[in-house]
């Protein structure tokens, strides 16, 4: 049986963010798994489209991954959501998996990929990641502290 890759599913899905919001920045992975925060496919005006990214590429390799760190934030790994210029990104997480190294993350809304993507800039094909991250909603969402 041939089973398609987990990140093949695009689906959608609403968060819905506590009563006092607060910045990724302020309160980063928290945020998904506060007791307020509770899931739901509601599409009210009150819930967040949560964002997946997997970047998954042969000309991703860890040595690049890290050059791009470095020209981003200026320091040798990322260790909070304060050490990036842009706001809005709950999750990250990246690790050499059995295709070759892979990145994930996950951000609060729309608006915050694209801060993230102005942020970026041209860093990756500066440094020969030639295929950008994968975007597509969530289904589900939901966190626990790391």
């Amino acid at each position: 049986m041939h089973r398609r890759p987990w990140h093949a599913v695009v689906v959608h899905a609403r968060v819905w963010a506590p009563d006092e919001r607060v910045t990724a920045r302020e309160d980063g992975a928290r945020r998904l798994a506060s007791a307020d925060a509770t899931m739901t496919s509601d599409t009210s005006e009150r819930g967040c489209m949560v964002i997946l990214a997997i970047h998954e590429t042969p000309s991703l390799t860890r040595e690049r991954y890290e050059q791009v760190v470095r020209r981003l934030t200026g320091k040798k790994r990322i260790e909070s959501p304060s050490d990036l210029p842009f706001d809005g990104l709950l999750v990250h997480a990246a690790g050499q998996g059995p295709n070759g190294f892979c990145v994930f993350d996950v951000f609060e809304s729309e608006e915050a990929v694209d801060r993230f993507r102005s942020a970026m800039g041209t860093i990756p094909q500066e440094v020969g990641i030639e295929e950008p991250p994968q975007f597509f909603p969530a289904h589900t969402a939901m966190s626990t502290a790391i």
